[in-house]
């Protein structure tokens, strides 16, 4: 008699049809569907989220997907052509492709199986999704998604634990940590976003000795970046918390623990400096919620960095006669770097050490290495200095983006210092002066002097000399800024001429 085959629960996304997919992850999906004899599915935080969002009125679409297949890394390779697939060296043990997109990457993961051959097993690429989902790594991750919008949960646990928060290894704690010790930091991520855990997942993520000797072993300092960055957009005070509780801060940031309650012992803070360096990284990520700007890599960086803005105040503390401490942002004569410069140097090794690009790694000192020059300077001089500090920043970042950035660390430095309002605006703006010239007036001073047939791109080349402008003179009368951009046209006539 025939064993009957188990059931798989499935279930619809009720809001399927307002669900915006990313273009670049539609025609991956869409383009491996229609292939003969290929399975594909969503999976993991977009997936999650989906379901979570359902029955709520307040709904948000998730930007970062994460697809898996039945198709091998070779015909994947075959079906999008090897100029747009990465196969990285260390992510091919794990069936892991990047397919590139409209100019972004799409993670795909092959589905895999344990084979046992007696005493021994491994782990080989498979054609069936219900035997992959006994290879991830948590409970709430073997939901598999289709295109019609359906939920697959082979394991009859995900939509169970998702809607108990509940985090628990698929099977065996250490089998799943040895397949991949990045777990034991991804299971950390979950709990800092509110699953819970207890007994044997525990037991697991928390200060075992077993496995944080894995995790040393085995996983990669850019595999470890890139889950602490997907932490900046969390709960901030619980992340780092878990971090430590946890014992793997030892391994993620071990500077943070020279940090853990130490006091800073000045009347213009009021808190230690671990809880001071997490309030003031709350308040970036705020502004970027309030401005409803993405929390993408570039904006999770520059939390990183409000992170770790004082972290070399343990360094260069010095008490005067009153008993008050300072860390020197001017050093005086005979005592060491401030803790601003000092800081900037230990921010660009943690930021190498984690392989982080060299720009993103200059992005990062500079920021550091400016962030007590605003503290010291009228608002007329503030837009003075960063012009000077932009003059050698040459990270490829516009002068707006820059300028916002080295603003809105400093501001949510001076809100965690001591809860007062700055005196700069609370949404950094270039000032009115620069909006003067509309587009269109530009358009038509474009239009006077070269003509119907002028190239639309010199209206960009305008505004910027525009800013420019202000920069170098940033008390500037408008009338003398329309004089100066009028000639500045000319001049750009008189060049085509020549």
């Amino acid at each position: 008699m025939s064993k009957k085959k188990k059931q798989i629960s499935k279930s619809k996304i009720e809001y399927w049809e307002q669900v915006v997919i990313p273009s670049h992850v539609k025609d991956v999906w869409e383009e491996l569907a229609s292939t003969r004899d290929i399975e594909v599915f969503a999976v993991g935080g977009a997936v999650r989220d989906l379901f979570k969002q359902q029955g709520k009125k307040k709904k948000v679409m998730p930007t970062d997907w994460d697809l898996t297949t039945n198709a091998t890394p070779s015909r994947i390779r075959e079906i999008f052509g090897s100029k747009n697939v990465i196969q990285e060296e260390e992510n091919k043990k794990f069936g892991v492709t990047f397919v590139i997109s409209r100019g972004r990457t799409v993670e795909i993961a092959t589905f895999r199986e344990v084979i046992t051959e007696g005493k021994k097993s491994k782990v080989s690429f498979s054609q069936s999704y219900v035997t992959d989902s006994k290879r991830r790594d948590f409970t709430i991750n073997t939901l598999y998604l289709d295109l019609n919008g359906r939920i697959h949960d082979p394991t009859g646990l995900g939509v169970s634990h998702i809607n108990k928060d509940r985090l628990e290894f698929v099977g065996d704690p250490f089998d799943r940590i040895t397949d991949d010790p990045l777990r034991l930091l991804r299971g950390l991520r979950f709990m800092a976003m509110g699953y819970k855990s207890t007994g044997s997942t525990d037991r697991a993520l928390l200060n075992n000795p077993k496995h944080i000797r894995l995790f040393r072993q085995k996983v990669s300092k850019n595999r470890i970046r890139d889950e602490l960055l997907k932490m900046m957009s969390l709960d901030l005070k619980k992340t780092m918390s878990t971090l430590v509780e946890s014992g793997m801060i030892d391994i993620v940031l071990p500077e943070w623990k020279a940090m853990i309650n130490y006091n800073q012992k000045s009347r213009y803070h009021k808190y230690k400096l671990d809880r001071h360096s997490v309030e003031t990284a709350i308040d970036i990520q705020k502004r970027f919620k309030k401005n409803k700007l993405d929390l993408d890599r570039e904006a999770r960086e520059l939390i990183l960095i409000g992170l770790l803005h004082d972290i070399a105040k343990p360094n260069c503390q010095t008490i005067d006669d009153d008993g008050e401490a300072h860390y020197h942002a001017n050093p005086p004569k005979g005592v060491q770097q401030g803790h601003d410069k000092i800081g900037s140097q230990m921010i660009a090794k943690i930021f190498k050490r984690l392989k982080f690009s060299n720009k993103s790694t200059k992005r990062a000192r500079m920021l550091v290495d400016n962030h007590m020059a605003l503290h010291q300077q009228h608002t007329t001089k503030v837009f003075l200095h960063l012009r000077d500090v932009l003059t050698t920043y040459k990270g490829g970042k516009t002068i707006y983006d820059f300028t916002r950035d080295q603003l809105w660390l400093y501001k949510g430095d001076l809100y965690a210092s001591r809860r007062e309002k700055s005196y700069l605006s609370d949404d950094y703006k270039f000032p009115t002066v620069l909006n003067a010239m509309k587009s269109s007036e530009i358009m038509k001073l474009l239009e006077s002097t070269f003509g119907n047939g002028y190239d639309k791109k010199l209206i960009g080349k305008v505004q910027q000399r525009i800013r420019e402008f202000y920069y170098d003179y940033p008390n500037i009368p408008t009338f003398e800024l329309r004089d100066k951009t009028k000639d500045y046209i000319r001049s750009l006539k008189e060049n085509e001429s020549t």
